[in-house]
């Protein structure tokens, strides 16, 4: 039987994002789907609620976890809220989970705070996370920067266009990886796919 996997897309986006992603993962074995949410219009804390509630009527079969930008965010934070949904493994791609300096900057002007919407709460942290109990985290993050981030404030390399290195930094991570894409271009990428189905199977990314 395929494992399943649920991909959790970012701001600004929808399930439809995600689904080059998702063709890939079926390709290398996995059953896929997506998680959509409204980034903008609710609260990071309804829309934690609402993954994690999402992911308890999958109990019986427990999916690995696939997030990208603030949807692995709104991961880490529904498997620390309910830590028994049974997840094994989770792959963060460009999440910012220690806080935006994008997002903070954004968030200073009135149409950048219109933009954010609801969401904006989920960019002020500042502090490096742990990682879940019993759940191997893999985190990947660019190093093109190319991306509106860029264009927001000087952001310290290296840095995929709207998130840096740092802001993707989970203490107890099981592997991370550092790859030459930038922020959107990595849900598109084929080596990104094969990282990701790589980290789903083996809890490890793969080296030269």
């Amino acid at each position: 039987m395929a494992e399943p996997v649920v991909l959790v897309h970012g701001l600004w986006m929808n399930a439809i994002a995600l689904y080059p992603l998702r063709a890939r993962l079926a390709r290398c074995g996995f059953t896929a789907e997506s998680f959509g949410y409204a980034s903008v219009a609710r609260t990071p804390q309804q829309n934690t609620l609402q993954l994690a509630r999402f992911l308890a009527q999958r109990a019986e079969f427990p999916p690995l976890l696939v997030g990208h930008s603030m949807g692995g965010v709104l991961i880490l934070q529904a498997l620390k809220q309910v830590p028994d949904l049974g997840v094994r493994r989770a792959v963060l791609l460009g999440s910012p989970v220690a806080g935006s300096a994008a997002g903070r900057r954004l968030s200073h002007t009135a149409g950048g705070r219109w933009m954010l919407g609801r969401s904006q709460p989920l960019w002020v942290e500042g502090r490096i996370p742990d990682a879940p109990p019993g759940v191997a985290v893999g985190v990947i993050a660019g190093s093109l920067p190319i991306g509106l981030g860029r264009i927001l404030t000087r952001l310290p390399k290296p840095h995929d266009g709207v998130v840096t290195l740092e802001e993707t930094r989970i203490r107890g991570a099981a592997d991370s990886l550092v790859m030459r894409v930038n922020h959107t271009g990595m849900i598109f990428s084929a080596e990104v796919a094969r990282q990701v189905c790589a980290f789903l199977k083996d809890g490890r990314f793969v080296r030269a």
